[in-house]
This record gives structure tokens, C-alpha cells and sequence, in this order.
């Protein structure tokens, strides 16, 4: 048996390369074999648990298709990295503390981790308190119907924002590659599933990992709802802070915000640009939605 999947493993390998695909061309391919993958992994567990709705019929989950293949196939690393590159090809003192370096793999990645979440949890919170941030990220939340796809809707600034901050805690702390990068993929895998339409609360876990459950309360529209449930992968961080809501209540239906939606996948990219250069949006997470009232 074990013989049969090797030579079937090689067949394809061989058929792999066959393709004669160019490196982004590949990494097209994968992203939409992943992207394939991951769908049906979802759609299976959303049967069982009987949440499957009409969500892969719609728009929303067309331009989230679109954002997906662009970020999970790294095409917008290329014009990132051409940006940064030239940095890390020289030691800024200040910047490289080599501060988890002394440690084991284990601990280096367990500690980077914790510090890399806690940004994430910061960071969304200023997404939703400053005006031209918000604007920005309701690229993010415009759609009224999430899926695993959803997870990738985000405007470039707000990537570029998110890379750059990464990027400072991967040069402060020193981290070998072994540490940090299995951590921000276990983050993206993360960050993938609690948009699904999966009602899992994980019992007394609730309180620790952001669950489907936790963040679709993220993304309702009721005013009750707002200001709350930010955690990246922990939901530790919103108990301790005071921004979790309680455990109860039905699950959101009506998500999205109130008076924005994207017609078209260029209004994605446009829209939160002009809210963002208007000054208008939701300054604070408290305040109603309802102001961005611009339908595009």
C-alpha cells in the first residue's frame, strides 16, 4: 500500500511538472487548489451541522474568491516585498533587539505567538475606533454573507498595514524562521475557519480561541454587537479587556453594515478610499453604521 501511494505521489509530481507553469502561474494553481480543499472540508462539516445557507451563490462570495486567489497565491507579496526587500539586506540596530533569539524553537514560537496576537487584537480595535481606519476596513465588512473566503477580504492598505507590523515583530524579536512562520500560517488557518458558517462554540475553550461562532457576533449589524469580539486567534484577550460579549444569545443573521454594499469588486477597492478622504464612516464602533449610507 505504502508503495502505491509513493508511485502515485510521484505520477503527479511528474504531471506537476509537466505543466511547464512559471512560478506565479504556480502559485495561482495552488492557491485555488487550496482554496478548493478548504471549500469542501467546509461545505461537508456545514452539512452536518445543517448552517449551509445560500452563501456560495452569491456576489459577496464571488469578489471574496477574487481576494482570496490574490492573497493566498502571494501575487500581492511581489509588489510588498519590492518595497521592503532592500531593508533586509542591512542590520538596523535599533530595530534588530534579537529578543526571543536566545531561546528554543518551542519557546521562540509559543512567545511570538502571543506577542503576534495581542498586536492583532490591538490593531482591529483601531480599525473600528479611527475614521479613516474604519473606512478602510469596512472593505471587510461589507459583505452580508461570510464564508471561509471572507477571511481574505481585506483592502491593500489594510495588508500593507498588517505586513509592516509584522514585519517589525519578526526584525525586533529575531526569531528563527522555524518559529514565526508556522505560527502566521496557523493564524491565516485560523482566521479562515472562524469565517465559516460553522456553529461551534468549543464549550469552556469559548473563553480562549476565537471561535465561527465568537467572530460572526464581530460582524452583525445590531448596534448591541459593536465594540466587541476583536481577538485575532485568542479570545483571551477580549475577556481580559472587557470587550467579549457574553455566551448566549441567537446567532447573528443580518451581518454586514448598514447602508454599504459593494456592487461590483472595483466599489471594494473604491469605496472605503472615498469614505476614508471624506473623513465620514463609524469614528467609534459605538456610533451607528447606519452613517456610511453610500450604496456602490
Amino acid at each position: 500500500m505504502t508503495a502505491q501511494v509513493q508511485e502515485g505521489l510521484q505520477e503527479l509530481l511528474a504531471l506537476w511538472r509537466s505543466l511547464g507553469l512559471g512560478p506565479v502561474e504556480k502559485n495561482i494553481v495552488l492557491a485555488l487548489l487550496l482554496g478548493l480543499a478548504f471549500f469542501v472540508v467546509v461545505l461537508v462539516v456545514e452539512r452536518a451541522t445543517r448552517t449551509r445557507g445560500t452563501e456560495y451563490r452569491s456576489k459577496d462570495f464571488l469578489f471574496d474568491g477574487v481576494y482570496w486567489v490574490w492573497y493566498r497565491s502571494g501575487l500581492n507579496y511581489l509588489w510588498f516585498i519590492a518595497l521592503i526587500f532592500p531593508s533586509l539586506e542591512y542590520p538596523i540596530p535599533w530595530l534588530d533587539q534579537q529578543l526571543l533569539r536566545p531561546y528554543p524553537i518551542a519557546v521562540q514560537a509559543l512567545l511570538f505567538f502571543l506577542v503576534s496576537d495581542f498586536y492583532v487584537y490591538w490593531a482591529h480595535r483601531a480599525m473600528h475606533r479611527f475614521a479613516p481606519l474604519w473606512a478602510i476596513h469596512t472593505a471587510h465588512h461589507a459583505p452580508e454573507r461570510l464564508t471561509f473566503a471572507s477571511s481574505a477580504r481585506f483592502h491593500p492598505i489594510e495588508i500593507a498595514l498588517f505586513y509592516i507590523g509584522s514585519y517589525l515583530l519578526v526584525r525586533l524579536s529575531g526569531s528563527d524562521p522555524l518559529a514565526w512562520m508556522p505560527v502566521l500560517v496557523f493564524m491565516e488557518i485560523m482566521l479562515q475557519a472562524q469565517h465559516t458558517n460553522i456553529p461551534w462554540r468549543l464549550g469552556p475553550f469559548y473563553r480562549i480561541l476565537v471561535t465561527p461562532t465568537f467572530h460572526r457576533f464581530h460582524h452583525s449589524r445590531d448596534p448591541a454587537h459593536f465594540d466587541h469580539n476583536f481577538g485575532g486567534v485568542l479570545s483571551l484577550w477580549d475577556h481580559l479587556f472587557g470587550t467579549a460579549l457574553p455566551q448566549r444569545g441567537p446567532w447573528p443573521t443580518a451581518l454586514g453594515v448598514e447602508g454599504v454594499r459593494h456592487d461590483t469588486l472595483w466599489s471594494t477597492l473604491a469605496h472605503p478610499l472615498r469614505l476614508a478622504l471624506r473623513r465620514r464612516g463609524r469614528h467609534a464602533a459605538a456610533a451607528a453604521p447606519g452613517v456610511v449610507v453610500e450604496r456602490t
